[in-house]
């Protein structure tokens, strides 16, 4: 997708191939980083000894950073309390951390949520993927009362909206010639 006038490309060695490209793209994962810091997330995100990664980040102010082309795989999965690997989410995801602490305290800015709207959007849009393919994975899976987490129901209900005309729909892949006659 990599789109200048919307990501800041800060390229990660944190993937490899797709087996089928982006052809198998099917879903959208959103992730919080853990922290409220987007130079250390970023850091980490694009630190081969950390094993993660992400297609894109996005920042509390509203920007978009794109660390992974959407036809690679991120490395990404989910783990089980004792760190071991659950789930690889890379081969039909795109992946998507929110610079957040995940405490459940930490709101969401809404510059962010603005951010990630388009960008959810976009490429949903762009992968025709819809959206109750979109999901939202917390580490800590226990919730408070009172305490702020994801909606990620209203996020999808909002997903169903028209697309913000900031984002030109994506060029058509150029036609195969036609044979000669």
């Amino acid at each position: 997708m990599s789109d200048p006038e919307v990501c800041i490309l800060k390229p990660s060695p944190n993937f490899d191939a797709r087996k089928d490209g982006e052809r198998d793209i099917s879903f959208i994962v959103l992730f919080d980083t853990g922290s409220n810091n987007c130079c250390g997330d970023l850091a980490r995100l694009r630190n081969p000894a950390s094993g993660v990664g992400s297609h894109y980040l996005v920042d509390r102010e509203g920007r978009i950073y794109q660390l992974v082309a959407d036809k690679d795989r991120a490395w990404c999965s989910v783990r089980d309390s004792q760190g071991a690997p659950q789930v690889d989410l890379g081969e039909k995801a795109l992946v998507i951390s929110l610079v957040n602490d995940g405490s459940g305290y930490t709101p969401y800015p809404a510059p962010q949520y603005r951010a990630l709207l388009k960008l959810v959007k976009r490429l949903m849009a762009r992968y025709g993927i819809p959206p109750n393919s979109l999901d939202y994975h917390e580490k800590k899976r226990v919730r408070h009362a009172g305490r702020l987490h994801f909606d990620l129901e209203s996020f999808r209900q909002e997903t169903k909206d028209e697309l913000p005309s900031v984002f030109p729909p994506e060029p058509a892949s150029p036609a195969a010639p036609l044979p000669a006659v």
